[in-house]
């Protein structure tokens, strides 16, 4: 089982603003008071202009998202959204598809591309106009989920040794696989300031396991209850935004502060599937929903 849309097993290159501002699209969903908590969100629903598919990765202290979109063609490009509700297109030079999952304070970008020959790379987006390719040395797979400030990337990538999917954290060049203990499948998708890594792994069983990396030591994350789950981003407070299976088999978007067993459900309000992709230290987590008719698009939940 895998929850969302990640992949289971680089320079700006944008297509310009986007000629309409983002409160074209926006719809103002209703507050939410979050059982359980007494934290109530305020959600804004957004979509790429034009696009059929819009989905929310991360955001940082500036307020900027980024996240991805697929173009009527069904082709995923990446997209920045700015303070000023203006949406900009990202696609890694020459590449058949790319998607932003990670952005840290200083508007450095990390995600994933297809070369023209299929083969998927990680990349570093340094604005305003730096690509550099990332790919963990002898594998056939790389993808960038996340980036702190002070440029530590983590991700996952095909193990060339192991042929096993393992997380990575890489840093001026330097690689070091992440690897959840005695488990076949590992995956690193958010690293904040202090180098703590969030991510999941996935069982022998196959199911999904929120983990924390801390000084050396993981500590599974699981929200209660739950029959699989995904931590994505963690900010500064070592606070997580991800997803889980509920009892019915509803997807559901979390926050969680797991050192203080503080768990919340974020899910959009009338929405059948909600996953939380990301957080900053306001505690502003975006992600995407699915409506009635099954459409996916990018959200903000402001507490």
């Amino acid at each position: 089982m895998s929850i969302g849309s990640q992949p289971a097993k680089k320079m700006w290159s944008c297509i310009g603003l986007a000629a309409l501002v983002l409160t074209t699209f926006i719809v103002m969903l209703p507050t939410q008071a979050v059982a359980g908590s007494d934290v109530s969100f305020k959600f804004s629903s957004f979509d790429y202009p034009g696009a059929i598919y819009t989905a929310a990765s991360a955001i940082n202290k500036g307020k900027v998202i980024v996240g991805d979109y697929q173009d009527t063609n069904g082709v995923f490009h990446g997209f920045a959204l700015l303070p000023n509700k203006t949406f900009k297109s990202i696609d890694y030079p020459g590449a058949t598809s790319t998607q932003c999952w990670g952005i840290n304070d200083k508007n450095q970008v990390v995600g994933l591309y297809t070369d023209s020959g299929g083969a998927e790379h990680g990349f570093l987006l340094v604005p305003p106009a730096k690509f550099t390719s990332i790919d963990y040395p002898g594998s056939s797979f790389t993808v960038a989920y996340g980036i702190n400030n002070n440029g530590m990337i983590v991700g996952t990538t095909i193990d060339p040794v192991s042929g096993s999917q393992l997380g990575y954290a890489e840093s001026n060049g330097n690689f070091t696989l992440i690897s959840y203990p005695n488990e076949p499948t590992t995956l690193a998708s958010g690293v904040n300031t202090a180098g703590n890594v969030a991510g999941f792994y996935i069982d022998s069983n196959g199911i999904d396991h929120g983990f924390i990396l801390s000084g050396g030591k993981y500590v599974t994350t699981d929200f209660p209850g739950s029959s699989g789950t995904e931590a994505e981003k963690m900010n500064d407070a070592n606070q997580i935004s991800g997803a889980y299976f509920g009892s019915s088999g509803a997807l559901n978007g979390f926050a969680a502060d797991p050192a203080h067993n503080k768990y919340i459900t974020i899910d959009v309000p009338n929405s059948p599937s909600t996953v939380a992709r990301g957080l900053n230290n306001a505690d502003t987590i975006v992600g995407h929903y699915t409506d009635n008719t099954g459409t996916e698009h990018g959200f903000v939940a402001v507490p």
